[in-house]
């Protein structure tokens, strides 16, 4: 269903599903997910719930036009 997850151990899975609300503890593993996306800018604020941007391995960063917010339920 979501084939990206193939990417990831069983340890980091269970990571990303427990801690569903904490995007910093999320964000350490999308480079596993994608290729060249290193991060995910959440913005100035530690425990932001919008994702502002990425940016990629080399540092390169692409703004989105409207922040996406990832409030809500990850199942």
């Amino acid at each position: 269903m979501f084939p990206r997850f193939y990417f990831l151990s069983n340890d980091e899975l269970i990571e990303i599903l427990a801690k569903a609300n904490d995007m910093q503890a999320i964000n350490k593993h999308i480079k596993k997910c994608f290729d060249n996306i290193n991060l995910l800018d959440l913005g100035p604020e530690p425990r932001s719930i919008t994702i502002e941007g990425m940016i990629s391995g080399e540092g390169e960063k692409v703004n989105f036009g409207k922040g996406i917010s990832t409030k809500g339920e990850i199942e």
